[in-house]
């Protein structure tokens, strides 16, 4: 069989159609089948239970301690599922906050991705004041907002890329003290 220029040239443009219909269909399948977990009712589960609630693994993760925007004189260890974005923090061995990077949770009605305003618009974690510490991480300047709630002795962070204003990860810690005890002086 011969194929001259012209019947090669069709061909190449309906595969690189097809190609292309079939990545924008994939893109708007993934796109609409993407449930969002709201994770608020289980932060202060212990590691099993969230384990078996949301079918992740979460083991000893040291590169994710560095995500975790918090100012404590404690060692830091964290339990983290790279994969699912998902973590807990441990402050001196002790549960002390979970960690979220993936747009597949959300922590009190917050998704990543927000911006500042539609965040606080939703939020319905309760807070007295709030306070920014701008920082560098992931590669870029970002800026993290520490909601507080002084009476609960808990805060919601959550971190903000510098470029795009958008969130990008999420923190809630139940010992609100020890996780800003370096900063007491800045409130």
């Amino acid at each position: 069989m011969n194929i001259n220029s012209s019947q090669l040239s069709s061909i190449l443009k309906t595969v690189a159609i097809i190609l292309i219909l079939i990545f924008i269909g994939t893109k708007i399948y993934s796109g609409l089948s993407n449930e969002i977990t709201d994770i608020t009712s289980y932060v202060n589960y212990e590691k099993e239970d969230i384990e078996k609630k949301l079918d992740v693994k979460l083991t000893p993760n040291p590169k994710m301690v560095n995500k975790i925007y918090r100012y404590s004189k404690s060692t830091v260890t964290v339990d983290g599922d790279n994969k699912n974005g998902i973590a807990m923090v441990y402050f001196d061995g002790k549960r002390s906050g979970l960690h979220i990077d993936n747009k597949q949770y959300s922590l009190f009605n917050i998704h990543l991705g927000y911006t500042q305003s539609k965040a606080e618009d939703v939020m319905s974690f309760e807070y007295d004041y709030s306070y920014s510490v701008i920082n560098d991480l992931m590669d870029g300047s970002s800026t993290a907002y520490f909601y507080c709630n002084s009476q609960n002795n808990t805060c919601l962070v959550l971190v903000f890329n510098g470029s795009t204003n958008r969130i990008v990860a999420l923190t809630y810690f139940n010992d609100m003290k020890k996780a800003t005890e370096k900063l007491s002086k800045l409130y």
